[in-house]
């Protein structure tokens, strides 16, 4: 049976090998994830644990083979690093969770079997109606007579169900059900969560103790709400397509490696920051927010279109860009410092909202913190509040103003923060009441509207396109400088 289920498995992986035949990385990357990953995530519900267990070293290898390939560049031979709390094993986690979305097979193969015999379960006891069908009826007493089943049930209980409250308080969180409930067992996606969750943890803790405190800021920085969102954006629509080349940097730059390009890159062409440490360098970071001369603003100017965009598009409602004299810090020509976006008012109770918007880096200083001599990394939650306080300062010594001001806060690998992340709630909020008083589904597809399978509802597409746009952005803009500042080499350059 085991060997049946690599001979399986080998034949389902096969057209894995065909993959680099496109020559176009996000396509490339899309394939592996949606159609290779899942082929034997079923497999995984169909069969035991144990049955699957030798072909899963199998599906190991040949997405790993397929994953450093996509991501790296061609003929570099770099990989992604193995062990405990290498860069695989980050890689494996869902996109959510700060990973690629690539799936970790062996850890959640006991919960695929689990969810799918409590749907047979369900199946059997509804078309069994009381005992009138004596062949539903077997199979719903065959979990309950089965000892090795049994034995299974309770290993996947072990796994998921985990404790809530401390102390006399702590109490089991019972999201595998026992036995005689065993009709209401969740989804595969509801018991495979807190062991993604287990692990993540895991490798942030790992983190600690074997990462710089930058790369520990960065990792955490990807865990939060929207961080990577463009991972998930099917290139079937033109706004979600890169260059091969860009996408392979953007994933580079997410998953916080060396760049291929910047091997060899030790000084800034714009800034001229020649540092001991290269590495900022050589990661991208130091244009992404430091650098004056790194085009930062393309990379701001993308995100405020877009987002002015999700207003004119989306919701349907007057928006500008850059209205001037609304803040009452001044430039160079003594005007008031413009809005990032303006929300215009209906006149009636809809008020109008000045944005501004502020990308901030993870890994810089003022984010990272020292306290009684331990290194606390902030959360995009906690990050961008005295900035934030600032603009509502200079809002407030302008006195009384016909607008509400709205800061919105974003990090360099597209997390939204805390306040961000409440003005977000409550655009789909209005989105949700407006479709329902014009009588629309919440389908962008049933709407006629732009849409993939991944990106059909107003929240997915808009969160998408923030986290393309922006990610885009920055690696186009990282690309050009990375190479502006790569050393010339060769006989000419050497004399």
């Amino acid at each position: 049976m085991k060997q049946a289920a690599v001979d399986l498995a080998k034949s389902l992986l096969e057209p894995a090998s065909h993959l680099y035949r496109i020559q176009h990385a996000q396509l490339e990357f899309h394939l592996l994830r949606h159609c290779v990953c899942t082929t034997l995530g079923h497999l995984c519900r169909m069969l035991a644990p144990e049955v699957v267990a030798p072909m899963l070293d199998l599906y190991e290898v040949t997405i790993k083979r397929e994953a450093d390939r996509i991501i790296h560049d061609a003929g570099s031979r770099t990989k992604l690093s193995g062990g405990q709390g290498g860069d695989w094993e980050w890689a494996k986690l869902p996109i959510r969770d700060g990973g690629l979305g690539l799936q970790d097979l062996a850890l959640t193969a006991p919960v695929a079997h689990m969810a799918s015999m409590g749907l047979v379960a369900r199946k059997s006891s509804y078309i069994s109606d009381g005992g009138h069908d004596r062949p539903a009826t077997r199979v719903r007493e065959w979990f309950d007579n089965d000892a090795e089943f049994k034995n299974q049930l309770e290993q996947v209980a072990g796994l998921v169900n985990l404790e809530t409250g401390e102390g006399d308080a702590a109490a089991p969180q019972q999201l595998c059900p026992a036995l005689p409930a065993l009709e209401t067992m969740p989804s595969q996606k509801e018991l495979s969560a807190p062991l993604y969750k287990k692990k993540q943890e895991f490798l942030l803790q790992w983190s600690k103790s074997h990462d710089t405190t930058q790369d520990q800021a960065w990792k955490l920085s990807r865990c939060q709400f929207n961080a990577g969102a463009w991972l998930a954006a099917i290139p079937s629509l033109k706004k979600f397509q890169c260059d091969p080349g860009v996408f392979k940097l953007m994933l580079q730059i997410h998953m916080g490696l060396q760049l291929g390009i910047a091997k060899t890159v030790s000084e800034c062409e714009g800034c001229k920051l020649c540092p001991v440490d290269p590495t900022p360098l050589r990661t991208g970071r130091h244009w992404m927010t430091k650098c004056r001369h790194g085009w930062r603003a393309r990379t701001h100017d993308a995100l405020r279109d877009e987002i002015a965009a999700m207003f004119k598009q989306g919701l349907r409602v007057p928006a500008e860009t850059e209205v001037g004299n609304l803040y009452s810090q001044r430039r160079s020509d003594n005007s008031f410092r413009p809005a990032d976006v303006v929300r215009h008012g209906n006149g009636g109770d809809q008020q109008a909202v000045a944005m501004d918007i502020t990308i901030g880096d993870p890994t810089c200083d003022s984010y990272i913190a020292l306290e009684s001599h331990k290194i606390k990394l902030k959360t995009a939650a906690e990050k961008h509040k005295h900035k934030m306080d600032l603009h509502r300062r200079r809002v407030n010594d302008l006195g009384d103003v016909p607008y509400v001001f709205q800061p919105l806060a974003f990090e360099t690998t597209g997390a939204m923060g805390a306040e961000t992340q409440k003005w977000w709630a409550s655009i789909v909020s209005e989105d949700k009441e407006l479709r329902k008083d014009r009588g629309e589904p919440g389908s962008r597809l049933l709407c006629g509207l732009p849409a993939t399978w991944a990106a059909n509802s107003f929240k997915t597409f808009w969160l998408q396109s923030f986290a393309m746009v922006q990610a885009r952005t920055q690696a186009n803009s990282i690309g050009v400088w990375v190479r502006k500042s790569t050393p010339l080499v060769g006989p000419a350059h050497e004399e």
